[in-house]
């Protein structure tokens, strides 16, 4: 390239003629004033680089997923660049787990919706199953009682053991009985430690046969006095035996009682 010099310049200093609307000088080796006009890196003058007249982008570009840019236009030294915070819509309430697709921020005072079941009502006893909805029940939600559980053949059979335990029942008859317990050397027999028996005469007794004692405050005085913890009848089909558990009696106890005739 052939190079033509004027003698232009600023403290000797030599200017190359020529060059374009756009271009820079360039040296063109290590001699001094050896100067060539060029066109900088990128193509024409419009890559040449300016400040930018537009907002900066907010965080991750217009799409979230980050860009390498091919703006030559530099930023401002008071350049902002805007909070990427959502301008629209609304938190989701808690459902199914996605990583989703929304690149933009959740305002710090942002407000999740409750996820109660919008519709519906608890469901009645049934099989058990670990279930399908994410929904959440109210604190004040109530399962209704499930009639269809007995059906009208389980409610006639259940109404039939009724009567059978009513006609049971009303077939016990009781009576008021006085048990005498005598307190004799040898009346009553050791059955093993603290624990002591003596029979018990009653007429027409059968293995259903039961009784049940009442003492007094005399005959309670008097078991406290002795040791006596407790004294009870028990039938062995159809024999009656008093139990005392504790110390035998030493005193002769006539303790009132019912006796009950089971069917």
């Amino acid at each position: 390239m052939s190079q033509v010099y004027v003698n232009v310049g600023v403290d000797g200093r030599s200017i190359p003629a020529g060059g374009e609307s756009g271009q820079v000088l360039q040296k063109a080796s290590d001699e001094d004033f050896d100067l060539i006009w060029t066109t900088p890196a990128g193509g024409t003058s419009a890559n040449i680089p300016q400040p930018t007249n537009t907002k900066s982008p907010k965080d991750g570009g217009t799409d979230g997923t980050g860009t390498v840019g091919t703006s030559v236009a530099y930023a401002r030294q008071d350049h902002a660049h805007p909070i990427n915070v959502a301008t629209s819509g609304v938190p989701s309430a808690d459902g199914t787990a996605s990583l989703g697709t929304a690149y933009t921020y959740a305002k710090s005072d942002h407000v999740h919706p409750l996820n109660e079941a919008p519709s519906g009502t608890p469901e009645m006893d049934g099989t058990a199953a670990i279930g399908t909805s994410f929904y959440y029940a109210l604190f004040d939600h109530v399962h209704p009682v499930d009639t269809s559980r007995a059906s009208a053949t389980d409610m006639t059979a259940a109404q039939g053991n009724i009567t059978s335990l009513q006609s049971a029942v009303t077939a016990i008859t009781a009576s008021a009985v006085s048990i005498t317990l005598t307190a004799s050397e040898g009346d009553w027999t050791e059955e093993s430690t603290e624990v002591y028996s003596q029979a018990v005469t009653l007429s027409d007794v059968t293995a259903k046969t039961k009784v049940d004692l009442t003492p007094d405050s005399t005959t309670v005085l008097q078991m406290v006095s002795d040791g006596t913890y407790s004294i009870y009848i028990e039938n062995n089909s159809g024999t009656l035996t008093a139990i005392a558990v504790g110390d035998a009696p030493t005193a002769t106890l006539t303790i009132s009682g019912v006796r009950y005739e089971t069917a």
